[in-house]
Protein backbone atom coordinates (compact mmCIF):
# COMPACT_ATOMS: atom_id res chain seq x y z
CA UNK A 1 0.00 0.00 0.00
CA UNK A 2 1.07 3.30 -1.11
CA UNK A 3 -1.01 5.85 1.82
CA UNK A 4 -2.63 4.11 4.79
CA UNK A 5 -6.04 6.01 6.40
CA UNK A 6 -7.14 5.66 9.74
CA UNK A 7 -9.57 8.16 12.20
CA UNK A 8 -6.01 10.20 12.21
CA UNK A 9 -6.20 11.40 8.50
CA UNK A 10 -10.11 11.10 7.50
CA UNK A 11 -12.76 13.62 8.36
CA UNK A 12 -15.15 12.52 10.68
CA UNK A 13 -18.17 10.44 9.60
CA UNK A 14 -16.86 10.68 5.87
CA UNK A 15 -16.13 6.64 5.01
CA UNK A 16 -18.95 5.69 2.82
CA UNK A 17 -19.30 1.87 1.50
CA UNK A 18 -21.11 0.33 -0.40
CA UNK A 19 -21.33 -3.46 -1.77
CA UNK A 20 -19.71 -4.29 -5.11
CA UNK A 21 -22.13 -4.96 -8.10
CA UNK A 22 -20.15 -6.64 -10.14
CA UNK A 23 -21.67 -6.04 -14.24
CA UNK A 24 -19.64 -9.28 -15.38
CA UNK A 25 -18.49 -12.68 -14.71
CA UNK A 26 -17.43 -13.60 -17.95
CA UNK A 27 -14.85 -11.99 -19.63
CA UNK A 28 -13.58 -12.97 -22.94
CA UNK A 29 -11.01 -11.04 -24.57
CA UNK A 30 -9.85 -10.50 -28.02
CA UNK A 31 -6.44 -10.04 -29.03
CA UNK A 32 -3.88 -10.41 -31.97
CA UNK A 33 -2.17 -14.20 -31.98
CA UNK A 34 1.35 -13.64 -32.60
CA UNK A 35 1.46 -17.79 -32.89
CA UNK A 36 -1.21 -17.36 -36.05
CA UNK A 37 0.60 -14.38 -37.86
CA UNK A 38 -1.41 -12.00 -35.47
CA UNK A 39 -4.62 -13.32 -36.72
CA UNK A 40 -7.61 -12.42 -34.16
CA UNK A 41 -7.93 -14.75 -31.06
CA UNK A 42 -9.91 -15.04 -28.02
CA UNK A 43 -9.43 -16.41 -24.80
CA UNK A 44 -12.46 -16.69 -21.95
CA UNK A 45 -12.54 -17.00 -18.43
CA UNK A 46 -15.77 -16.94 -16.30
CA UNK A 47 -15.95 -17.90 -12.36
CA UNK A 48 -19.11 -20.62 -12.00
CA UNK A 49 -19.00 -19.96 -8.58
CA UNK A 50 -20.38 -16.34 -9.37
CA UNK A 51 -22.91 -17.36 -11.41
CA UNK A 52 -24.42 -19.91 -9.93
CA UNK A 53 -24.35 -17.53 -6.63
CA UNK A 54 -26.49 -14.81 -8.35
CA UNK A 55 -28.68 -16.63 -10.59
CA UNK A 56 -28.63 -20.04 -8.51
CA UNK A 57 -27.59 -24.06 -8.81
CA UNK A 58 -30.30 -24.85 -11.40
CA UNK A 59 -29.54 -21.96 -13.56
CA UNK A 60 -26.25 -19.63 -13.50
CA UNK A 61 -26.28 -16.53 -14.59
CA UNK A 62 -23.70 -15.74 -17.15
CA UNK A 63 -22.68 -11.90 -17.17
CA UNK A 64 -20.82 -11.47 -19.99
CA UNK A 65 -18.30 -9.31 -21.51
CA UNK A 66 -16.01 -8.74 -24.36
CA UNK A 67 -12.14 -7.15 -23.65
CA UNK A 68 -10.36 -6.19 -26.58
CA UNK A 69 -6.81 -6.29 -25.73
CA UNK A 70 -4.74 -4.27 -28.34
CA UNK A 71 -1.14 -4.82 -27.93
CA UNK A 72 -0.99 -8.29 -26.29
CA UNK A 73 0.31 -10.65 -28.56
CA UNK A 74 0.05 -14.14 -26.84
CA UNK A 75 -2.80 -16.22 -25.32
CA UNK A 76 -1.02 -16.77 -21.95
CA UNK A 77 -0.58 -12.86 -21.45
CA UNK A 78 -4.52 -12.19 -22.51
CA UNK A 79 -5.34 -14.97 -20.06
CA UNK A 80 -3.52 -13.31 -17.57
CA UNK A 81 -5.05 -10.14 -17.77
CA UNK A 82 -8.71 -11.69 -17.79
CA UNK A 83 -8.24 -13.48 -14.74
CA UNK A 84 -7.01 -10.42 -13.12
CA UNK A 85 -9.82 -8.31 -14.43
CA UNK A 86 -12.46 -10.83 -13.53
CA UNK A 87 -11.13 -11.03 -9.98
CA UNK A 88 -11.28 -7.24 -9.60
CA UNK A 89 -14.54 -6.83 -10.92
CA UNK A 90 -15.79 -9.83 -8.39
CA UNK A 91 -14.11 -8.29 -5.30
CA UNK A 92 -11.81 -11.56 -4.79
CA UNK A 93 -11.92 -14.64 -5.87
CA UNK A 94 -13.80 -16.73 -3.27
CA UNK A 95 -16.79 -16.20 -2.25
CA UNK A 96 -15.79 -14.88 1.31
CA UNK A 97 -13.66 -12.43 -0.45
CA UNK A 98 -16.69 -11.22 -2.60
CA UNK A 99 -18.77 -10.62 0.42
CA UNK A 100 -16.27 -8.19 1.92
CA UNK A 101 -15.62 -6.62 -1.06
CA UNK A 102 -16.69 -2.26 -0.87
CA UNK A 103 -17.02 0.40 -2.64
CA UNK A 104 -14.59 2.85 -0.63
CA UNK A 105 -15.53 6.40 -0.36
CA UNK A 106 -13.46 8.49 1.84
CA UNK A 107 -12.50 12.61 2.75
CA UNK A 108 -9.43 13.75 4.10
CA UNK A 109 -7.05 16.31 4.45
CA UNK A 110 -4.36 17.75 2.20
CA UNK A 111 -1.95 15.14 4.06
CA UNK A 112 -3.58 12.75 1.02
CA UNK A 113 -1.82 15.10 -1.98
CA UNK A 114 0.44 11.83 -3.02
CA UNK A 115 -2.38 10.11 -3.64
CA UNK A 116 -3.38 9.08 -7.71
CA UNK A 117 -5.91 7.52 -8.90
CA UNK A 118 -4.72 3.46 -9.37
CA UNK A 119 -2.68 3.26 -6.57
CA UNK A 120 -3.84 0.91 -3.41
CA UNK A 121 -4.25 2.32 -0.05
CA UNK A 122 -5.17 0.87 3.46
CA UNK A 123 -8.11 1.87 5.28
CA UNK A 124 -8.32 1.06 9.02
CA UNK A 125 -12.00 1.88 10.31
CA UNK A 126 -14.67 0.78 12.31
CA UNK A 127 -16.86 0.30 8.84
CA UNK A 128 -14.32 -2.04 6.96
CA UNK A 129 -14.73 -5.52 7.14
CA UNK A 130 -12.75 -7.13 9.78
CA UNK A 131 -11.78 -3.17 10.97
CA UNK A 132 -9.11 -3.05 8.48
CA UNK A 133 -8.54 -3.64 4.24
CA UNK A 134 -7.06 -2.35 1.14
CA UNK A 135 -8.94 -0.22 -1.94
CA UNK A 136 -7.43 1.01 -5.30
CA UNK A 137 -7.68 4.21 -5.77
CA UNK A 138 -10.15 4.94 -8.29
CA UNK A 139 -11.35 8.42 -8.12
CA UNK A 140 -9.41 11.90 -6.47
CA UNK A 141 -11.28 14.99 -5.87
CA UNK A 142 -9.84 18.33 -4.13
CA UNK A 143 -12.51 20.46 -2.41
CA UNK A 144 -12.81 24.17 -2.02
CA UNK A 145 -12.07 24.10 1.60
CA UNK A 146 -8.87 21.75 0.95
CA UNK A 147 -10.00 18.50 1.50
CA UNK A 148 -10.04 15.53 -0.66
CA UNK A 149 -12.24 13.03 -1.63
CA UNK A 150 -10.98 9.38 -2.96
CA UNK A 151 -13.26 7.09 -4.06
CA UNK A 152 -12.05 3.03 -4.51
CA UNK A 153 -12.79 -0.62 -4.76
CA UNK A 154 -11.44 -3.09 -2.39
CA UNK A 155 -8.71 -5.27 -3.17
CA UNK A 156 -7.01 -8.64 -2.00
CA UNK A 157 -4.00 -10.10 -2.83
CA UNK A 158 -5.31 -13.17 -4.40
CA UNK A 159 -6.72 -11.10 -7.38
CA UNK A 160 -3.20 -10.72 -8.16
CA UNK A 161 -2.16 -14.31 -7.50
CA UNK A 162 -2.17 -16.45 -10.44
CA UNK A 163 -3.09 -19.65 -8.63
CA UNK A 164 -6.10 -18.47 -6.79
CA UNK A 165 -9.44 -18.16 -8.11
CA UNK A 166 -10.96 -18.63 -11.78
CA UNK A 167 -8.52 -19.44 -14.52
CA UNK A 168 -8.87 -20.37 -18.01
CA UNK A 169 -9.05 -23.98 -19.35
CA UNK A 170 -5.62 -25.39 -20.23
CA UNK A 171 -4.71 -26.18 -23.83
CA UNK A 172 -2.46 -28.96 -23.93
CA UNK A 173 0.37 -27.88 -26.79
CA UNK A 174 0.96 -30.01 -29.94
CA UNK A 175 3.40 -32.63 -29.97
CA UNK A 176 6.79 -31.99 -30.64
CA UNK A 177 7.38 -32.79 -34.29
CA UNK A 178 9.86 -35.37 -34.82
CA UNK A 179 12.66 -33.95 -36.73
CA UNK A 180 13.46 -35.63 -40.24
CA UNK A 181 17.33 -35.58 -41.46
CA UNK A 182 17.77 -36.43 -45.40
CA UNK A 183 21.47 -37.14 -45.79
CA UNK A 184 22.24 -36.27 -49.55
CA UNK A 185 23.42 -39.25 -51.03
CA UNK A 186 26.70 -40.39 -51.92
CA UNK A 187 28.58 -40.61 -55.19
CA UNK A 188 28.77 -44.03 -56.42
CA UNK A 189 32.13 -45.54 -56.17
CA UNK A 190 34.21 -45.27 -59.05
CA UNK A 191 36.78 -48.62 -58.69
CA UNK A 192 38.83 -47.94 -55.97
Amino acid sequence: TIEAFTTGNVLADSVRLSPLKPTFNDITAVFADELFDYAQNSINVYSMDHQKLVGGASAPLKMKVQLNLSGTSGASQAARICQTRLKEELGGATAAEWKQARNVAIRTTVLALAVEPGMVCSLTHEKMPGGAGEFRVTGWRLNKDYSIDLEGRTTTDSMYDAVQGPKPADVLPSPIPIEQVNYPLRPACMGF
